[in-house]
C-alpha cells in the first residue's frame, strides 16, 4: 500500500472514531445536544449574515464599476454625436409649492452637455429593463428634469447605445413658465 493511502485511511478512521465518541457523549448528556444545536444554529446565522454582507459589498463594488463604464461609454457616444460636456456632475435646485409653502428640491442628473448653443440634462441608463423611455420610472425622472430646467433632456440608453431627446410640448413649457412667473409674487 502507498504511504498516502495509509495516511488517508488513518485520517478517515480518526474522524470516524471522533464521530462515534461525539454520538456516545451526546447520548450520555441529552441537554448537551440542545446546547450544541443552538450553537450550530447561531454559527449558521452568523456566517449567513457575513456572507450576505460580503455579497452586498461586492455587488455594490461591481455595480459602481459597471456604472462608471457605462458613463465613459455614454461620454464617447455623446461626443461622437457633437455634444460637449459642460458639467460632469451637475446639481440643480428647483422649487415647488407644497400645501402653500415653498419647498426646494435638488436633482443630480448624470451630465450637463451642450450642442448648437442649447444645454441638455443627460440621464444615462445601462440596464435594458430600465433604459428606455417606455419605463414609467425613467419617464418620471426625465419629466422631473424637464420641469426643473424648462429645457430638453437626453436619455442615453447604453444597452442599445442610443441618445433620445425628450422635451415637454411647447404649450406645457409656456404654462410652466407662466405659472412660475406668478407663483412667487
Amino acid at each position: 500500500m502507498k504511504k498516502s493511502t495509509i495516511v488517508i485511511e488513518e485520517i478517515r478512521d480518526l474522524f470516524f472514531q471522533l464521530w462515534q465518541d461525539a454520538l456516545a457523549w451526546l447520548a450520555a448528556n441529552p441537554t448537551a445536544g440542545s446546547i450544541i444545536l443552538l450553537l450550530f444554529a447561531a454559527v449558521t446565522v452568523f456566517l449567513t449574515l457575513k456572507a450576505v454582507a460580503l455579497k452586498n459589498r461586492w455587488s455594490g463594488y461591481f455595480g459602481r464599476r459597471r456604472g462608471l463604464r457605462a458613463e465613459r461609454g455614454a461620454l464617447k457616444l455623446l461626443r461622437r454625436a457633437g455634444y460637449t460636456v459642460i458639467d460632469p456632475d451637475p446639481r440643480i435646485s428647483y422649487e415647488l409649492w407644497i400645501d402653500g409653502a415653498r419647498r426646494r428640491f435638488d436633482i443630480t442628473p448624470d451630465l450637463l452637455v451642450a450642442r448648437d448653443g442649447k444645454d441638455y440634462i443627460v440621464e444615462i441608463k445601462r440596464k435594458e429593463r430600465l433604459g428606455g423611455i417606455n419605463n414609467a420610472i425613467v419617464r418620471r425622472q426625465v419629466l422631473e428634469y424637464a420641469v426643473a430646467t424648462g429645457g430638453p433632456c437626453l436619455l442615453v440608453d447604453m444597452t442599445s447605445r442610443t441618445i433620445t431627446e425628450v422635451a415637454l410640448p411647447g404649450h406645457i413649457r409656456e404654462r410652466i413658465a407662466e405659472d412660475a412667473a406668478h407663483a412667487f409674487e
